[in-house]
């Protein structure tokens, strides 16, 4: 929808109890939007949701950019970085998300950002952030090919804690 739109929802939301723009800016979302344009790319942002559904901090959403950048292949500090505070619907959950719009064209070479098996990449992020803040595993569409994944790369910690997650 572009960057207006994207900036007027996550800078300007106001459903929001509080906003702060942690890194970034609506300027750099622009920005993106014309290096994906002179790209020929479709896109120009994309648009990552950190929602836990127990406490974190804003350092810890930090990591979990730092584990999207990694997986995906972008700078994390091409990244946009907003906190959201507010009640969750049905009154459960952590009261604080976040949004990372990251470029999806990278200006220097032109390369667009991975999009192959999304999801479940997505899921498998989580899993790790969920493991390494002990938080309780959430129940998603994709846990035993994230478990599998896991296992594949070594990570038999994340993996094993998904165990009862894929027995259905």
């Amino acid at each position: 929808s572009g960057a207006r739109a994207v900036a007027a929802h996550v800078l300007r939301g106001e459903k929001n109890e509080e906003i702060r723009l942690l890194q970034g800016s609506e300027a750099e979302m622009h920005a993106a939007m014309k290096d994906a344009e002179a790209a020929g790319a479709k896109y120009g942002l994309r648009h990552y949701k950190i929602s836990p559904a127990e406490e974190m901090t804003s350092e810890d959403a930090r990591q979990v950019l730092a584990d999207l950048a990694a997986e995906f292949g972008f700078d994390p500090d091409r990244a946009t970085l907003i906190e959201h505070r507010k009640p969750r619907a049905g009154g459960g959950g952590f009261d604080r998300h976040w949004h990372a719009i990251v470029p999806e064209v990278d200006p220097v070479s032109g390369r667009i950002l991975d999009s192959h098996w999304m999801r479940p990449r997505h899921e498998k992020i989580a899993r790790m952030a969920e493991a390494r803040l002990g938080h309780e595993v959430v129940p998603g569409r994709f846990n035993r090919a994230v478990q599998q994944h896991l296992e594949a790369e070594g990570r038999l910690d994340v993996a094993a804690r998904l165990e009862p997650a894929t027995q259905v």
